[in-house]
């Protein structure tokens, strides 16, 4: 099956959707959560009723549930700060929604054009095509991620690090928002988004009573 698979037109686009999905897991530990911005500014926090539990995380696809969106993530580990302000992750989520065009077009090209070219004119000529289309979306993408490193948090050797990454493999660009917010630098503490609402206190509790490890979230 692999053999027919690596030999057959489609296999490096496939190898590619497979490595961008795998990329943009993530597993988190009870009483983490992910959250975007609504239009209004206010966070809205994604607690499932019945979450995909591997080893006593939770498996995310980042790639499908917030595909060219900005997502942060919230944590009841009291460890971390409570008193973080959101007004600057807000400014990072307005400031993110302008990279989507990196991201977008990554995914157009690797899982729409790039098959339908090694369909009728074949994989080499394919690759040949658009390869050189991936890196130059990523390294357009590397250069905005550099003008605003300040406002993203980047250190240098951070930057470094995804140069290297998008370089070896440009179709990572398609998870960029991923590798600018998931960062323990950004974690925010999940206690004050929910102290006031007590439905979403309950949604959280029955969140977390299907885990091992319980973790009150009124603390």
């Amino acid at each position: 099956m692999f053999y027919e698979l690596a030999n057959s037109r489609l296999g490096f686009w496939v190898v590619a959707v497979l490595i961008i999905i795998g990329d943009g897991a993530l597993l988190l530990r009870p009483g983490e959560y992910l959250f975007s911005f609504k239009s209004d500014g206010k966070p809205s926090i994604r607690v499932p009723a019945t979450p995909f539990i591997m080893r006593n995380r939770e498996l995310i696809l980042s790639s499908v549930l917030y595909f060219a969106v900005p997502f942060f993530l919230c944590t009841l580990d009291m460890n971390v700060e409570k008193t973080k302000k959101l007004r600057h992750l807000h400014r990072m989520h307005r400031c993110c929604r302008s990279i989507a065009v990196f991201p977008v077009s990554t995914f157009v090209v690797t899982t729409i054009i790039g098959p339908s070219v090694a369909l009728i004119y074949g994989n080499p000529i394919a690759l040949t095509a658009l390869l050189p289309v991936l890196y130059l979306n990523a390294i357009f993408a590397l250069i905005f991620v550099y003008s605003k490193r300040h406002a993203f948090k980047i250190p240098p050797r951070y930057f470094v690090r995804l140069c290297f990454e998008f370089i070896l493999c440009p179709a990572l660009v398609t998870n960029l928002n991923k590798r600018i917010t998931i960062r323990p630098i950004l974690f925010v503490n999940a206690s004050p988004l929910i102290h006031l609402d007590t439905t979403l206190q309950s949604r959280v509790q029955n969140n977390l009573d299907l885990f091992d490890t319980v973790t009150d979230p009124r603390k």
